[in-house]
């Protein structure tokens, strides 16, 4: 993982606990190790967020540093 993957990682995370307070399950996926994942959900960049639940998916994509609720 690069620098940028982690600070993508850590930003989401806190955007997590800030507005869901350990209400999310976050599941994190190396699709460079595991590119099965990134076909089947038609992904074409990393970092992507994807959100499953609630239904509606949404994919985000970047570092989430510049998140506004």
């Amino acid at each position: 993982m690069g620098p940028r993957s982690v600070q993508a990682i850590d930003n989401i995370k806190r955007i997590c606990e800030e507005y869901l307070s350990s209400r999310y399950r976050l599941e994190i996926i190396d699709i460079y190790q595991q590119p099965i994942f990134a076909r089947d959900d038609q992904i074409v960049a990393a970092s992507t967020l994807i959100k499953k639940v609630p239904p509606t998916p949404r994919k985000l994509t970047g570092n989430m540093s510049k998140f506004k609720a």
